[in-house]
Order: structure tokens, then sequence, then C-alpha cells
């Protein structure tokens, strides 16, 4: 039962980081995008 739940959290930590990952670029490229206006009044 223990290894059972190890195995699925193990699972889920690394479902989550590789949205992280894939996330990232995609993040960078809309705050890229944006202009300093933008930037500047937030």
């Amino acid at each position: 039962m223990k290894k059972l739940i190890r195995q699925l959290l193990s699972g889920v930590l690394s479902l989550i980081t590789t949205c992280l990952i894939m996330a990232s670029p995609v993040a960078a490229m809309v705050y890229a995008a944006e202009p300093v206006e933008a930037v500047e009044s937030f």
C-alpha cells in the first residue's frame, strides 16, 4: 500500500514538472510579446 502511494506521488510530481517545463517557453514568449508600456503600468 505504501509503495502504491509513493508511486502515485512520484507520477503526479513528474507530471507537474513536465507541465512546468513545457509551460516555461510559452510564458517567456508571451512575456516577450508584451509591450513595454503594459509591463511598466503593472
